[in-house]
């Protein structure tokens, strides 16, 4: 992945082709080196494994479920004999949604995967 930047001295050329954007376009080319190494290094494979976890730890913490992350959710199972399981969990995610848009971080899109998942395996 390349981020092309046009060159404010010659719009005909980019950053990495101007002589003197050179200090940019190498600034810009190690951004791009960076950003495609994150990006290798994020799969979905690795963010299922993180909401996983972060399920698994936070039940067990809290006492929700017994088996796992595919066992049964005591917590849910009650919002939903209760009939407030779907607003609840838009409610959580909205919630979680919110505090992402003011401060980005990993865990919020994991927990807003993890409510829906929840939502998803109790739905009838």
């Amino acid at each position: 992945m390349t981020i092309q930047a046009p060159c404010p001295h010659n719009p005909a050329l980019n950053t990495y082709e101007c002589r003197e954007c050179q200090p940019l376009g190498f600034l810009m080319g190690e951004l791009d080196r960076q950003v495609e190494e994150m990006m290798n290094n994020r799969t979905f494979e690795q963010f299922c494994a993180n909401v996983k976890t972060s399920m698994e730890a936070h039940a067990i913490r809290k006492g929700y479920n017994e088996g796992g992350v595919d066992g049964k959710n005591l917590l849910f199972e009650l919002t939903k004999q209760a009939g407030i399981s779907a607003g609840h969990t838009c409610g959580e995610i909205i919630y979680k949604a919110v505090e992402y848009a003011k401060q980005p971080r990993d865990v919020l899109l994991e927990k807003i995967a993890a409510w829906a998942f929840l939502e998803w395996k109790y739905r009838e």
